[in-house]
Formats: C-alpha cells, structure tokens, sequence
C-alpha cells in the first residue's frame, strides 16, 4: 500500500465538498484493457448501474485498489478516479459489504457493532441495500460482455 492511499481517508474526510459516486456498464472496446484512469468521453454509450452521493467509505475502498492496481493521483490532485472493476473485484467488494467492512467509519479500520457516529451512520440501511443491488447488477453486466466501471468525484 502507497503512502498515498494511506493518507486518502484523511483526505476525504476532513474534505468539506460533496462527493459524486457513479458505476457504468460499458463496452469493453471503450475502456480497452485499461484498469484505471481511462477517459469516458460524452460519446461513450453508457448505462448506469449505480450512484452514490458521500458514500466515503466505498470511495476508500475504490481508492485503495485504485492503487493497488498502479494508480498514481495523489491524494491531494485526487479530484477523480475511473476504475475498472472485474469480477474478481467484485468478489472482494461482495465479501466486504457482507462482512461491514464499509460500514465503519473507515473503510481500513474494523468496528464492532453498529458504527454509532460514523459519518455515513444515518445511510447504513441504504448504503447496504444499494451496494448489493449495484453487485447483482455489475455481475449482471460483466455476464453480459460488458465493463464495468466506477468513477468519483470530489
């Protein structure tokens, strides 16, 4: 792990702007075998498959594979990432959701029980409920020849 998906959760949380979350199915063609930080220009014919507004927990989690598959933003210069993610990905991702690993108040830091607090707490129910519908339908388009990817903004 880079110092800088260290330092990102710090980044994100004490930042006071909003945070713009979306997942796309699209062709593979548009994001060829790039794992991150492909441009999906307006021409890109995309379908949504999720969204999520200060989900910072998810946007960690992003991050830290973000980086782990050789991106280099910075934290600070980190406005956006694109990602790609496979169905390997979303094993991880399934198995995290289904453990709470998103639900503390960072996604690194396990918390017994209900994270009272956190900053997502009043989402909990929401946030889980979207993240396992936004599973069930990026394996879905992965099934269906499809990319899957998720960019953010903040």
């Amino acid at each position: 792990m880079t110092s800088d998906s260290k330092n990102l959760a710090s980044v994100c949380l004490l930042n006071p702007m909003g945070l713009d979350q979306y997942a796309y199915a699209v062709s593979k063609r548009s994001v060829g075998k790039e794992d991150f930080d492909f441009d999906l220009s307006e021409r890109v014919k995309r379908a949504r498959l999720a969204d999520w507004r200060n989900h910072w927990n998810l946007a960690d989690w992003m991050a830290f594979h973000y980086y782990k598959k050789g991106g280099k933003k910075g934290p600070k210069k980190r406005c956006s990432i694109s990602l790609r993610l496979h169905e390997r990905d979303l094993d991880v991702l399934e198995q995290d959701v289904r453990e709470g690993k998103l639900y503390g108040y960072v996604f690194r830091v396990p918390v017994d029980g209900k994270p009272k607090g956190s900053p997502d707490h009043e989402f909990d129910g929401i946030c889980l409920a979207c993240d396992q519908e936004f599973l069930k339908k990026a394996r879905q388009a992965i099934g269906d020849g499809k990319a899957v990817v998720y960019q953010d903004w903040w």
